[in-house]
């Protein structure tokens, strides 16, 4: 059986608010977007960074739960919902510039998603 829009919109926000709370965090920390495990001095920041590995994965692996139908209807509402003006194709994915939204980690989210779907239809 199926999951529904519902169950998928559900399972997403969810995974989604997840990655996006550990990746602010992860920031806040003083890794930046660009992080890995050699920056990690301690225990404390190594397990941060490994946490956010992890729930990255997790968040991947709903991403490619949801049907492709689906996912376009969410994009509508997550749009709707961050009232994003000025989209353009920058490099094949969706650019915001400096916005909220850019901020908020979607822009990354949609990236992200975007690439992943370009290499496995290459491959």
């Amino acid at each position: 059986m199926k999951p529904s829009y519902r169950d998928c919109e559900s399972l997403f926000l969810k995974e989604w608010s997840r990655y996006n709370n550990s990746k602010v965090y992860l920031e806040s920390s003083g890794f930046g977007s660009n992080f890995d495990l050699i920056r990690a001095t301690n225990s404390k920041t190594e397990e941060i960074v490994l946490y956010h590995i992890e729930v990255k994965r997790r968040f991947e692996s709903v991403l490619s739960q949801i049907p492709k139908i689906v996912f376009e209807m969410l994009k509508v509402k997550l749009l709707e919902r961050w009232k994003v003006q000025d989209i353009y194709m920058k490099y094949g994915v969706p650019y915001w510039g400096q916005n909220a939204l850019v901020k908020s980690g979607l822009f990354m989210f949609w990236r992200f998603w975007h690439l992943e779907r370009r290499q496995k239809n290459e491959q």
